[in-house]
């Protein structure tokens, strides 16, 4: 199924906003195709400037000739992505960035919930403690690591490892 499905429901299907939602599925879905199907990231550049900059052209030719006709929440959006381009297209010159910043969010997100916890840190050291922690934590969880593993093998031997051998 596809991801324009749910938004389509709740967008008229020949609404200007479901326009966008189709292109930006359109990218989307190429992208998923591109990583199930590309062995290297120049392979997903090459891809990504053969087909995806295409609907991208597409995208940002239909935001500017869109912009005077819409009005409310969706020219707000669509004014932003024309302020954005340039940091927007970036993804078409390298195939390490993703289009989707997804993986960003869900990295952040035990720190946004944790955050009321944070309050009641006594001392900046505290602080400290815990932000160093949440960083290996999630460090080790974007590179695959078992967490408790890893932090296992920290306490046994950083106290082990002498001083001169951590900076």
């Amino acid at each position: 199924m596809e991801r324009a499905t749910f938004r389509l429901a709740i967008a008229k299907e020949s609404s200007l906003s479901s326009k966008f939602i189709k292109l930006i599925d359109k990218l989307l879905n190429l992208e998923e195709e591109y990583h199930n199907q590309c062995q290297t990231v120049d392979e997903i550049k090459q891809r990504r400037l053969k087909e995806s900059k295409a609907i991208l052209d597409e995208y940002f030719t239909l935001a500017s000739s869109s912009l005077n006709s819409s009005d409310g929440a969706l020219r707000k959006a669509i004014n932003y992505s024309l302020e954005q381009k340039e940091k927007l297209s970036r993804f078409l010159e390298d195939g390490h960035i993703p289009l989707s910043n997804n993986l960003a969010e869900r990295g952040i997100k035990p720190f946004v919930i944790c955050r009321k916890n944070f309050l009641f840190s006594n001392t900046i050291q505290g602080a400290k403690a815990s932000a160093i922690i949440f960083s290996i934590i999630q460090t080790a969880r974007a590179n695959g690591i078992n967490i408790f593993n890893y932090l296992q093998r920290l306490f046994i031997k950083l106290p082990e490892t002498p001083i001169s051998q951590l900076d």
